[in-house]
């Protein structure tokens, strides 16, 4: 499920917002119903698990992806194990302002990133064109027919997600940073392509073993295949139990 968790300052923003479950634990809810053992997720998250289970970073240890869903998330995995933060929230990427005075975000703030490089971004900027959207074949659709307004949401949004892969290699020294989720593969190809990546970065190296940014291969339903991944991740990963 999408983020964040609880009652917070980005509580209730945006369209990837989960209205009414701020007060909810929804492990005790869904195991009740359920009658068995349910594990609750960052889709974020579960997407990068998916990315190393069965996707690009299989055989990589520390990653960060940046996940296309209804808003913008990021999954972070350092040294095989997924980074979840105090309170599960850690990747609230598209809240991050990098555009200071920018857009008006839905959280209240002004310029942050998923005013500029999300879905919503897209489909703000189509629907200022009288061009409604409903899904990602609804946007692959567009750049198949080379749609101008879409090409100019594309060229918009690379300074910015640039701007953040460069953030996002200085505070996690990552592998690769890996774009993926409910975004079509030909305009992710786009936009890493239309990145101009800082040259102020730890990520700048000569002899890079993999490219700063890629694509994910695991396609428009990694999140739902993090879900299953989750568990194999969570049985693979080595642990060193707590002593008692």
């Amino acid at each position: 499920m999408p983020g964040p968790f609880g009652k917070v300052g980005i509580s209730g923003a945006g369209q990837s917002a989960l209205h009414g479950w701020e007060d909810s634990d929804p492990v005790a809810v869904f195991e009740e119903a359920l009658d068995m053992p349910v594990v609750v997720e960052n889709d974020a998250t579960a997407a990068a698990v998916a990315e190393r289970v069965r996707g690009v970073a299989t055989g990589l240890r520390t990653f960060c992806f940046i996940y296309f869903g209804a808003g913008l998330g990021l999954g972070v995995v350092a040294e095989g194990e997924v980074q979840r933060g105090a309170f599960g929230n850690a990747g609230e990427i598209g809240h991050v302002i990098v555009r200071p005075g920018g857009r008006l975000c839905a959280c209240g703030n002004h310029g942050c990133l998923e005013t500029y490089a999300s879905r919503i971004a897209a489909r703000t900027r189509l629907a200022g064109a009288g061009i409604e959207i409903g899904s990602a074949s609804d946007i692959e659709n567009l750049y198949r027919a080379g749609n101008a307004h879409l090409m100019e949401w594309i060229d918009e949004a690379s300074g910015p997600l640039s701007q953040a892969v460069g953030l996002i290699e200085n505070l996690f020294d990552p592998e690769t940073v890996i774009l993926g989720g409910a975004m079509p593969d030909a305009v992710l190809d786009h936009l890493i392509a239309s990145l101009d990546l800082p040259g102020g970065s730890v990520a700048a190296r000569a002899g890079r073993a993999t490219p700063r940014v890629q694509r994910g291969s695991c396609g428009r339903l990694t999140a739902a295949l993090g879900g299953a991944a989750l568990v194999i991740h969570d049985t693979i990963t080595p642990r060193i139990a707590a002593k008692t």
